[in-house]
């Protein structure tokens, strides 16, 4: 069923029970009430993407020149893409604690990369 018909249906419907209401429903009178979704399908005009690049090292500073080395890479091959908006989100370090299994420190880090297109 076309959503045009849908509509025309529906104010029907919406018709005749305003007709009924205008006559006054009595007491032993079924009601019915009636409720549409319409959904349409279209195609998105924008696409977004965010991405992480993750390190983890024994020390503050490797963990942060690995994230860094990464997402430079990332950067400029996202750079070559024609038609994309290319940003970069929070970046955070923090310490890893040791684990009874693990006694190690360990320092990670992280940072995300957003891009933002009309075409996929």
């Amino acid at each position: 069923m076309t959503a045009r018909r849908r509509v025309r249906l529906a104010a029907a419907i919406l018709l005749l029970v305003a007709a009924a209401a205008v006559h006054g429903a009595r007491a032993d009178d079924t009601i019915l009430r009636l409720a549409e979704t319409v959904t349409v399908m279209i195609t998105p005009d924008e696409l977004q993407a965010s991405m992480r690049a993750e390190a983890l090292a024994p020390n503050a500073a490797e963990a942060q020149r690995r994230v860094n080395e990464l997402m430079r890479d990332a950067l400029d091959g996202a750079r070559k893409a024609a038609g994309l908006t290319v940003s970069t989100g929070g970046y955070n370090v923090w310490r890893v604690a040791p684990t009874p299994q693990d006694r190690a420190e360990r320092w990670q880090a992280g940072q995300s990369i957003n891009l933002t297109g009309k075409t996929a």
